[in-house]
């Protein structure tokens, strides 16, 4: 829960709710792949779309025939509620929130975003047809941060290592993307699964930003010694050498330039969730990196 320093403490169960939970299990988290804002060239579209959607109805399959559970929660991603700028565009005041539903994507545009969105819309059909479960749904932004193995392979630590090698020194696309601490991610899928009043969606991230802006974040602590880029590159420079940085040309002339602002009121008030700033997120995982020899100036 909520501390007076603005961090979160650990959710506490009392020992009757832990002597319940021994012979009753009541809560069943279910991670999967969180998704990124990124334009990367598009997978086949069926391979991408078809494995989370089936995944999601056999889990949730599975809980309807098991008679001691009583609450879901599905990690999904910010790629269901929105997918390129035009679904932005169509918001009030440009704000995302637990209402929307990402209407651009599809198998042949950015298919993995159209997964999460199928995905989580088979769970919302599948707990409304019974009464018996809850489903309670987390979904984070670009998820930055350190990690718990040594040798991270996420995409955000990918992007990192991007920003260190050099290969954008001399600028990037400026494509909007939310960033949310893992730490962050963790406890909202605690508290998801706890408290006992969480229902319905949830929009988790600390901020909107962009890679030029996460870069800039790092400049202070290690501008001198890695070659972090500092500025944005026009739209049409961005486009033409899109695929020597592996995104889609169609991706940055739907995104580039566009803002994007989400409203967090939900996790805030709901499940106390109290974001890092981007900042610390990314020394961190800086710092991580370094220490394990992966960046080296």
């Amino acid at each position: 829960m909520p501390t007076g320093d603005g961090r979160q403490q650990s959710i506490r169960i009392d020992r009757s709710v832990s002597r319940k939970r021994r012979a009753e299990p009541v809560d069943r988290l279910r991670r999967r792949p969180r998704s990124a804002r990124r334009g990367r060239p598009p997978r086949a579209g069926v391979a991408a779309v078809l494995p989370p959607a089936h995944g999601t109805r056999n889990v949730l399959t599975t809980a309807s025939e098991v008679d001691s559970v009583e609450r879901v929660v599905l990690t999904s991603s910010i790629a269901a509620m929105i997918g390129d700028a035009e679904d932005v565009l169509r918001l009030p005041g440009g704000i995302v929130n637990e209402g929307n539903w990402n209407s651009t994507s599809s198998l042949d545009r950015e298919p993995y975003s159209y997964s999460k969105t199928l995905a989580e819309k088979e769970a919302w059909r599948i707990a409304c047809a019974q009464d018996r479960w809850r489903l309670v749904t987390v979904n984070p932004g670009l998820v930055i941060g350190p990690a718990l193995n040594a040798d991270p392979t996420s995409e955000s630590f990918t992007i990192a290592r991007q920003m260190a090698d050099g290969r954008a020194r001399f600028g990037a696309p400026r494509v909007a993307v939310a960033v949310v601490d893992v730490r962050d991610v963790a406890y909202a899928h605690l508290a998801a699964a706890f408290l006992p009043d969480a229902q319905g969606r949830h929009l988790v991230m600390a901020e909107t930003t962009d890679f030029v802006d996460l870069a800039r974040r790092l400049l202070p602590a290690y501008g001198s010694r890695y070659p972090l880029p500092h500025r944005g590159v026009p739209k049409a420079l961005a486009v033409a050498l899109a695929p020597a940085i592996g995104l889609e040309r169609g991706y940055l002339r739907r995104n580039v330039g566009f803002d994007l602002r989400g409203d967090t009121t939900k996790s805030r008030r709901a499940l106390g969730v109290r974001y890092r700033p981007a900042r610390q997120s990314m020394q961190d995982m800086f710092t991580q990196l370094i220490g394990s020899g992966t960046l080296r100036p």
